[in-house]
């Protein structure tokens, strides 16, 4: 699982033209997204 979680990451930073830096934006700001979601959901 870890192998190709690796991949997946090298496959994104390589078409991703701001690189390594703009996944962990992005992965970040997904899981903000999730964790508020969660939460929302827990309130109904």
């Amino acid at each position: 699982m870890n192998y190709l979680f690796t991949i997946l990451l090298m496959a994104m930073a390589i078409m991703l033209p701001n690189g390594r830096f703009g996944i962990v934006k992005r992965i970040s700001k997904m899981m903000n997204f999730l964790t508020k979601l969660r939460k929302h959901l827990t309130l109904f």
